[in-house]
C-alpha cells in the first residue's frame, strides 16, 4: 500500500512539475548576471606646459635651445636692445677708366676724399690696384681733412699700415686696419704714401681711378710729388670700398625690422628708448624639426643687424594618459586615468581636457585629493594644475563618473529553440563600438557569444545561432556602448525552450530547485524593470524641472544683496519685494543653520510660487519656480552651490558691493541646472559632431518651427507643440545641446 501510495505521489509531483513548466519559466541565474560589468581600455592626451627665458648678446637670429623635438611653441615674447647695423661693404667706386702711378719720378704720395654722414666704424678699405716686379715699403692710412684749404691735412686718424697689393695684376686688394674707432661725421681723407719708393727707382705702384662719370664725382682726389698737396681734382674717384659699421643706435621701425617663425612675418615695433624694441607672438603652434629653433631676424636692408635680446617662451607637449571606464548594470559609470608628473625646465603646467558628461571629478596625487588645488574649467571641460602643485615624479589620478548612455534593442523574437538563430539588432544607434555578451539561464558566458559592433561601419544586426546542448530558461543578452566619450549599458531577456521530452533526472531537478529560484528570478526581473521606469522618471524630472524654473537669485548674505540673478519668464518679477518677503520670513524664527558645511533649503510658498531658499557659507540661492522640483534637483542645487564656493567662495568673503566679477555664474547655471533649455536656441552647423536619426529629426522640426514663425532662433516650447515627448526624445534634445549643434543666443 506504501509503495503505491509514494508512487501515486511521485507521479502527482512529475505531472505537476510538467504543467507548471508551461507557465512558469524558472531562471536560473548566478547573483552575478545582476551585476554585470565590462572595461574599456583607453587613452585621452593631457597637455604640459613650460616657461622659461633666454638671453641674446650680439646676435644676428635667435637661437634657443628645446627640450626635445616634441614640444611646440605656443607663446613668444622678447625684448631688444644695442640694436646696430652689422659690418657692411659699401662701394665708394668701382669702375677702373684710368690710373695714377706712385713712384718716384711722378708721385708720392696719393689720397682720396671720405664723407662720413654718420658715426661709423671703418675696419677695411679695398682699393682698385696694381704693382710693378720690384717693391719697396708703401703703406695707407686715415688722416683729418682741412676745410679751409680743401686738402689733407697732418692728423693721422687710422695709424698707417703697409700696403697690401701682392700682384702685379689689377685686382681689389684688402687693407684691414688696427685698432679702428669710431669716425664722428665730416670729411676724412684716405692717403697712400710711397715715400719710400725713391730708395727703387724701378718700382711702381697704380691705384685705379675713373674719370668717366664717377658714382661719386664730389669726392676730390689728391697727388703730392713730396713736397706739397695739388689743388683737389673732382669727378676722378680712385676706385676703393669700405668694409664698415655705423655706431649709430637703430630703431627697428626704421629698418622695418622683422621676425620670421614658420614662414609667417612679425613686425618687432620700437621700445620706449632708442635702439629698443619688443615683439609679442601668442597664440601659435610651431613644431621645430630638431631640439634646436632658430627665429631669423631681417630688415630692408642688405646687411644684418646685430642686437641684446631678452626672450621670454612658452612651450606645449602632448602626451596620453592610460585610463579605464567600467561599464556596470548598477551604477553609474566609473572613469580612470593616471600619468606620471615629468617637469622639465621651469614653471610646469598640467592642462587635462574631460569629456562634457562627466560628473563628480576627483584628483589625486600620491593618493591625496588635491580638488582645492585644482581649477576647473566648466565652460571647456578642462582641468587645470600648476607648477606650485605638481610634485615631480609623481603620480596624478583622475577619477569621474557620468550617467549610462541610453539606447534600445530590437529583438525579433523572444522565444528560441534549439539550433536556432537569435537575431536582434539596435534600434537608433549612436555611432561606437557595441561589445554584446549572452549569458545562460546559469549566468555563465554562451560559447562565442561574444561580438563586436562597430557602427556605422558594421550593420547594427547581432547574429547568433542557440547551441544544441543549451540548457531551458531565460537568457540574457548584455549590450555594452562605448565611443569614447560616451558609455552604457542595456540588457534584454530571451527564452529558450526544449520539446517536452523530460527524462526523470530532469523533472527531479527542476522539481528541488525551480520552486526555490523562480522567486529569485521574478525578483531580478522586477529590479531591471524598476530601474528602467527609474530612469524615465529621472530624465522627465529633470526636463520638468528645468521647464519650471523661472527665477533665480544669488545674495550675498550679510548684505542681502544680490550678486546675479537671472529671469527665465516673460512675466516681470518684483525681486525686491522678495527678498523682503525672505527677510521677513527669517525674522518670524524661519533660520537656516550649518550652513558653513553643508547647504540648507527650505520651501516656501508665495503668490502662487513656489520659493526655494538654500543658504551655504557666505551667499544664498532663491529660486522662483511653478511647482516644487524634485530630488535630483534639489541635489544640483547642492552641486551648484559648492562650485560657486569654489569660484567665487573669496570674492563673497570680502564682498563690497562691486558685482562685475559674479558674471560667470551665468555659466555654472547652464552646467548644473541646464538653463541653457531656457534660452532661445539657434541651430550651429553639427561640423564633425555625429548626428543619429532621431537627432535630425528634431533638428528638422527646429528648423521647420522657425521657417513658420519667420524667426532665426527657436525656445524648446516651440517644439512641444501638438506633439507627445517621451524620455528619448527629452534625452535626444540635451545630447543636441551638449554636441552644440542647439547653441542659446547671447
Amino acid at each position: 500500500m506504501l509503495n503505491k501510495n509514494f508512487r501515486l505521489s511521485l507521479i502527482f509531483v512529475l505531472l505537476s512539475t510538467v504543467f507548471l513548466s508551461f507557465f512558469i519559466n524558472i531562471v536560473l541565474v548566478r547573483a552575478h548576471i545582476d551585476t554585470a560589468s565590462h572595461t574599456e581600455y583607453l587613452s585621452y592626451p593631457y597637455f604640459q606646459f613650460i616657461e622659461t627665458n633666454g638671453e641674446i648678446i650680439n646676435g644676428t637670429e635667435i637661437e634657443m635651445s628645446l627640450p626635445s623635438s616634441n614640444w611646440n611653441l605656443t607663446h613668444f615674447e622678447a625684448n631688444f636692445t644695442n640694436i646696430f647695423l652689422n659690418e657692411e661693404l659699401i662701394s665708394i667706386e668701382d669702375n677702373p677708366t684710368n690710373f695714377y702711378i706712385l713712384n718716384k719720378q711722378y708721385n708720392s704720395k696719393l689720397a682720396v676724399q671720405i664723407n662720413i654722414t654718420e658715426p661709423t666704424i671703418i675696419y677695411s678699405v679695398e682699393i682698385y690696384a696694381s704693382r710693378s716686379i720690384f717693391t719697396a715699403p708703401v703703406y695707407i692710412q686715415i688722416n683729418g681733412y682741412d676745410i679751409a684749404t680743401q686738402k689733407p691735412n697732418n692728423t693721422v686718424i687710422y695709424e698707417p699700415i703697409e700696403l697690401n697689393v701682392s700682384s702685379s695684376e689689377e685686382g681689389w686688394y684688402t687693407q684691414t686696419f688696427t685698432n679702428p674707432s669710431t669716425l664722428n661725421q665730416g670729411y676724412y681723407t684716405l692717403i697712400i704714401d710711397g715715400s719710400e719708393l725713391e730708395k727703387i727707382p724701378q718700382s711702381s705702384y697704380f691705384w685705379y681711378n675713373n674719370i668717366v662719370n664717377a658714382s661719386n664725382p664730389d669726392l676730390m682726389i689728391w697727388t703730392n710729388d713730396g713736397s706739397s698737396w695739388s689743388t683737389g681734382i673732382e669727378n676722378q674717384t680712385f676706385l676703393h670700398k669700405f668694409n664698415q659699421k655705423t655706431t649709430k643706435v637703430i630703431n627697428p621701425e626704421d629698418l622695418d625690422m622683422q621676425l620670421e617663425l614658420n614662414g609667417d612675418v612679425y613686425t618687432i615695433y620700437n621700445g620706449t628708448a632708442p635702439g629698443t624694441g619688443n615683439i609679442i607672438i601668442s597664440n601659435i603652434n610651431l613644431s621645430p624639426l630638431g631640439d634646436i629653433l632658430n627665429i631669423p631676424i631681417r630688415v630692408n636692408k642688405m646687411v644684418d643687424v646685430i642686437f641684446n635680446c631678452n626672450y621670454q617662451i612658452e612651450l606645449k607637449n602632448q602626451y596620453m594618459t592610460s585610463g579605464t571606464v567600467l561599464i556596470d548594470y548598477d551604477n553609474e559609470n566609473m572613469w580612470n586615468f593616471s600619468f606620471t608628473i615629468d617637469k622639465v625646465l621651469s614653471n610646469n603646467s598640467i592642462v587635462f581636457y574631460y569629456p562634457s558628461n562627466w560628473q563628480n571629478i576627483s584628483i589625486f596625487q600620491n593618493d591625496a585629493n588635491i580638488n582645492s588645488l585644482v581649477s576647473f574649467n566648466y565652460i571647456e571641460h578642462s582641468i587645470s594644475i600648476t607648477d606650485d602643485t605638481l610634485i615631480d615624479g609623481t603620480e596624478i589620478k583622475i577619477e569621474a563618473n557620468s550617467l549610462k548612455y541610453d539606447f534600445n534593442l530590437d529583438i525579433r523574437s523572444e522565444e528560441f529553440s534549439l539550433g536556432q538563430e537569435l537575431k536582434f539588432s539596435i534600434d537608433s544607434p549612436s555611432s561606437g563600438n557595441y561589445t554584446i555578451i549572452l549569458y545562460d539561464s546559469l549566468g555563465y558566458p554562451l560559447d562565442n557569444s561574444i561580438q563586436m559592433i562597430t557602427l556605422p561601419d558594421d550593420p547594427n544586426l547581432y547574429t547568433y545561432y542557440i547551441p544544441e546542448n543549451a540548457k531551458e530558461g531565460e537568457y540574457h543578452a548584455y549590450v555594452y556602448f562605448f565611443d569614447g566619450f560616451n558609455a552604457g549599458i542595456e540588457v534584454a531577456s530571451f527564452n529558450i525552450q526544449i520539446p517536452l521530452i523530460i527524462t526523470l533526472s530532469i523533472i527531479l531537478i527542476s522539481s528541488a530547485v525551480g520552486i526555490s529560484t523562480v522567486a529569485s528570478g521574478y525578483v531580478i526581473i522586477k529590479k531591471h524593470k524598476k530601474k528602467k521606469e527609474a530612469r524615465k522618471k529621472a530624465v522627465y524630472d529633470k526636463f520638468n524641472d528645468i521647464l519650471n524654473l523661472t527665477h533665480v537669485m544669488i545674495s550675498e548674505r550679510k548684505s542681502s544683496l544680490n550678486v546675479y540673478e537671472q529671469t527665465f519668464t516673460a512675466k516681470t518679477v518684483d525681486t525686491t519685494l522678495i527678498t523682503g518677503f525672505l527677510s521677513a520670513i527669517r525674522s518670524f524664527g524661519i533660520e537656516l543653520t550649518n550652513v558653513e558645511d553643508t547647504t540648507q533649503t527650505i520651501k516656501l510658498e508665495y503668490k502662487n510660487s513656489k520659493i526655494l531658499m538654500s543658504e551655504f557659507k557666505d551667499f544664498r540661492i532663491v529660486l522662483i519656480m511653478n511647482y516644487i522640483p524634485s530630488a535630483q534637483f534639489l541635489e544640483a542645487i547642492n552641486k551648484l552651490s559648492r562650485d560657486i564656493e569654489t569660484r567665487y567662495g573669496k570674492l563673497l568673503e570680502n564682498f563690497k558691493g562691486n558685482i562685475q566679477p559674479f558674471t560667470g555664474i551665468e555659466d555654472l547655471l547652464k552646467t548644473h541646472l541646464y538653463t541653457s533649455f531656457l534660452y532661445p536656441l539657434k541651430i550651429v552647423k553639427t561640423g564633425k559632431a555625429k548626428i543619429n536619426q532621431l537627432e535630425k529629426n528634431i533638428l528638422v522640426q527646429a528648423q521647420n518651427v522657425m521657417k513658420k514663425r519667420n524667426v532665426s532662433y527657436f525656445y524648446i516650447t516651440y517644439l512641444m507643440d501638438n506633439k507627445s515627448w517621451g524620455p528619448k526624445d527629452i534625452e535626444v534634445l540635451f545630447g543636441l545641446i551638449d554636441k552644440k549643434v542647439f547653441q542659446p543666443v547671447i
